[in-house]
C-alpha cells in the first residue's frame, strides 16, 4: 500500500482541515495477537487481521481530518501504517491501555490531544471533526461508545489526561471529572467488540478494508459512500448490505 500523505487526504476529503485548536489524535492499537478476543464469528476471519482492518480504517478516517499518531509496538501494525504515511510511536512495552497512552502522551506537553479507540471501522470523517471541534470547548471531556458504558474518545490537555479505559470507562471517567459529550455521531460511538457491534457497524457501513476483509470471507456487508474496494470495479454505495466477493 502507498500512502498520500495526511496533507493531501485532509485537502481531498472536503472535511475540515486541522487547525491551531484542533486536537491532534492518538489512536492506541493491541498487539495483534492479543486483540478482538471477544469478537467470535461465524465466518472465517482472524481476530488479529479484523483488529488490523478495524485500526487501518480508523486511522484513515481520523488522519483526513486532523494529524494523527498510532501509538503500537505490533510490528506488522507500524509497518501497515507507516505504509500509509501514518505516523507511528511505541507504546513503550506498556502493559495496558492506560499505560501506553500515559507513554504516548508525555511528549505532548501541555497540548490539547485526543485519545481514540482503533475499532470504529464505520466511523465518518465530519462526526469526527464535529466531536473534536466539541472536545475544544471543555478542558476534559469524553464520549461514550453506543452502549453508553464504554469510552471512544477522550480528550484534554496532555499533561492532565489521565485515562480510565476498561470495564465501564464511561463512568470512571465522568466521576474522574471529564465531561460527556453527546452528537450524532453513531460512527465515532460504535466500537466494536462483539458480533453484535460488528452486524451494527455493518448496516451503518464500513470503511474499505474491513468490508474487504470480510467480503472476502462471504460476509454480508454495507460499504461507506464513494468507497473503492481493492479489486472492485466502480463504486459501492449503501444500501442493502451487499455481498462482495474478490473478482
Amino acid at each position: 500500500m502507498v500512502g498520500q500523505g495526511p496533507d493531501r487526504r485532509r485537502r481531498e476529503s472536503g472535511w475540515p482541515v486541522s487547525g491551531a485548536r484542533t486536537p491532534h489524535v492518538l489512536i492506541p492499537v493491541k498487539r495483534l495477537t492479543r486483540a478482538k478476543s471477544r469478537l467470535s464469528l461465524s465466518v472465517d476471519c482472524h481476530r488479529g487481521e479484523l483488529a488490523l482492518a478495524f485500526a487501518v480504517d480508523t486511522a484513515l478516517t481520523a488522519a483526513a481530518v486532523t494529524t494523527v499518531t498510532v501509538v503500537c509496538d505490533d510490528p506488522r501494525v507500524r509497518a501497515v501504517m507507516t505504509d500509509l504515511s501514518i505516523e507511528v510511536i511505541t507504546d513503550g512495552a506498556a502493559t495496558g491501555l492506560n499505560e501506553a497512552i500515559g507513554h504516548a502522551t508525555a511528549s505532548f506537553g501541555t497540548s490539547h490531544v485526543a485519545v481514540l479507540t482503533s475499532d470504529l471501522p464505520a466511523l465518518r470523517g465530519p462526526e469526527l471533526a464535529d466531536a473534536l471541534t466539541a472536545t475544544t470547548t471543555k478542558p476534559r471531556s469524553f464520549v461514550a461508545d453506543a452502549d453508553g458504558t464504554g469510552t471512544v474518545l477522550l480528550a484534554g490537555r496532555a499533561d492532565a489526561l489521565r485515562s480510565a479505559f476498561g470495564t465501564d470507562s464511561a463512568r470512571a471517567h465522568r466521576r474522574a471529572g471529564f465531561i460527556e459529550l453527546v452528537g450524532r455521531w453513531p460512527g465515532l460511538r460504535r466500537d466494536v467488540d462483539t458480533a453484535d457491534n460488528l452486524a451494527d457497524a455493518t448496516m451503518l457501513g464500513l470503511g474499505a478494508h474491513t468490508a474487504r476483509l470480510l467480503a472476502d470471507t462471504g460476509y454480508s456487508v454495507r460499504v461507506l459512500t464513494h468507497v473503492r474496494l481493492p479489486g472492485h470495479r466502480g463504486r459501492i454505495r449503501p444500501g442493502n448490505p451487499q455481498r462482495l466477493g474478490p473478482e
